[in-house]
């Protein structure tokens, strides 16, 4: 995935977990209300509170903030890098193979117009980011809200979905500072999502702790 891309993220999410809840069953995933921590390998530990200039996702968002904005109790995130040697970048994921999965993507292009331009390419695809990767049945309602005064660049996208009598719910925010992008979210089964004022909030004290 290119890092431009964070801005998508939110509606095929929901696609990705719907698919992904109902091949597993109703006995896989984990416990929706008390997921049990991500795998240890690759972890990283929450920085103290406010938190220092970082590039690693799982400070961005630590934890316990993620925690709070899902309702749930995440243990330390896994990360892995993502992207390319030209547009590098990193994710840190919560909550991994349970019904309540938050993520952090962060990401960086050449330089900040390049950023820019990439940006306004995928916002324009948002509202058609489902079509091709639904499955029959599934019913999708998404919002997508440009927010300013956050960022260079944001949107805030919630959505929720039905698929074979299970919920789905998903809010992701995706920002741009510069040439970075950072992008997070929560995605639920049978669970609400973050509101989207939440997010907003959560993004204001991120962007701080980017470089």
């Amino acid at each position: 995935m290119r890092v431009h891309k964070l801005i998508l993220l939110a509606p095929t999410a929901i696609v990705a977990v719907a698919l992904s809840a109902c091949s597993a069953g109703s006995g896989g995933g984990g416990n929706a209300s008390n997921p049990p921590p991500a795998p240890s390998a690759a972890t990283s530990s929450a920085p103290a509170s406010g938190g220092a200039i970082t590039n690693d996702p799982c400070k961005v968002v630590t934890a316990e903030e993620a925690s709070a904005l899902a309702g749930v109790t995440f243990g330390p995130g896994t990360e892995e890098t993502t992207g390319s040697a030209s547009e590098p970048g990193a994710r840190c994921t919560y909550g991994a193979g349970t019904l309540n999965v938050f993520f952090v993507q962060l990401g960086k292009a050449a330089d900040a117009a390049t950023a820019a331009a990439e940006w306004d390419q995928e916002r324009a695809k948002v509202d058609d980011a489902v079509t091709q990767s639904a499955p029959a049945g599934l019913t999708i309602n998404k919002t997508a809200t440009d927010i300013s005064g956050l960022a260079d660049k944001a949107t805030v996208v919630s959505g929720t979905a039905t698929l074979s009598g299970q919920n789905f719910a998903a809010t992701t925010i995706a920002l741009l500072k510069g040439a970075s992008f950072l992008g997070f979210g929560d995605l639920t089964v049978n669970a609400a999502a973050p509101t989207p004022t939440a997010m907003e909030a959560q993004a204001a004290t991120s962007l701080n702790r980017l470089p």
